[in-house]
């Protein structure tokens, strides 16, 4: 007798004379499996699918650490009154609270930026401004260094309705975007209005890529088993033939995410499929399977 044909039938004797113990094994495991699967994390960046070994991830790793990350957050405010005293005393708040910020290294802006003065000896390097100006003439003396500051065009729009704060990242590969996001939009949230306030940056899409495959999880994982069950209804007509392939579908899904929190695995950002890839393939054996004990 085959190797394979005495496996399977030792587990078929096993599985005839502990029923009970067998079912309650397997949800005494699930429990305990789904322990540290809360504190699973989605990881949306292309980074997660190479090893962090990889030599070339750690050539990456290198590169940032000795000339500072490359992700930066571009805030632009939308205003018609841009050189108000009450917008210039405003918005150098916001200034502050960026560069507060543990993961900005920098913050560029016409507060912080220097432009070269010449002078007798040669030229020096001075603010754009020390003072924010409070009257028509200041005004007049505070655009005239921004034209000749070269700042006209790049941090500040030609019609004097945007400015941008340009917020460079700390080198890190692995930080938590979802929480730096939401800490950066509370910042946002305390200036904004009347101006309007935009923001850009890949670490924002990241974490909108994040919550999009959450919201994708929680909304077609339901749908896709909905409709598992209602084929199988339709075809077996049954109980056993509904909830026996649903439970091989719900089990391997349950694992899957389980096995992958205790073995401290970030979900890549195509592990949305995982679960509609798992209802298909498990729901086809199982549809096999029932077919052959209704035979």
């Amino acid at each position: 007798m085959a190797l394979r044909d005495i496996i399977t039938r030792r587990v078929f004797v096993l599985d005839a004379h502990y029923p009970r113990t067998i079912i309650a094994g397997v949800f005494f495991f699930t429990l305990l499996i789904l322990w540290k699967v809360p504190g699973l994390e989605i990881d949306p960046g292309l980074r997660s699918l190479v090893p962090r070994d990889h030599p070339t991830v750690q050539n990456m790793e290198l590169a940032e650490d000795l000339f500072s990350g490359s992700e930066i957050v571009v805030i632009a405010i939308e205003t018609d009154s841009l050189l108000s005293e009450r917008t210039l005393t405003k918005f150098s708040a916001l200034q502050d609270s960026l560069e507060a910020m543990g993961l900005i290294s920098r913050t560029v802006s016409i507060y912080s930026q220097k432009y070269i003065v010449p002078d007798d000896g040669g030229f020096g390097v001075e603010p754009l401004f020390d003072e924010i100006p409070s009257d028509s003439a200041g005004r007049a003396l505070l655009l005239q260094t921004l034209h000749e500051g070269g700042v006209i065009g790049n941090l500040v729009s030609e019609d004097l309705k945007l400015m941008c704060f340009i917020a460079q990242i700390e080198a890190s590969l692995y930080f938590d975007e979802i929480e730096f996001r939401e800490e950066l939009f509370r910042i946002i949230e305390e200036f904004e209005g009347p101006e309007r306030i935009h923001l850009a940056s890949p670490v924002i899409s990241s974490a909108e890529s994040i919550n999009n495959v959450k919201r994708d999880l929680r909304t077609f994982t339901p749908i896709a088993l909905g409709l598992m069950i209602f084929l199988l209804l339709l075809s077996f007509r049954s109980w056993a033939g509904i909830f026996l392939p649903l439970f091989v579908v719900a089990f391997s899904i349950l694992w899957t995410f389980g096995l992958m929190a205790w073995l401290d695995l970030s979900v890549p950002i195509i592990g949305g499929l995982i679960p509609i890839m798992l209802i298909a393939i498990a729901n086809n054996y199982g549809i096999h399977i029932i077919s052959h004990y209704f035979e």
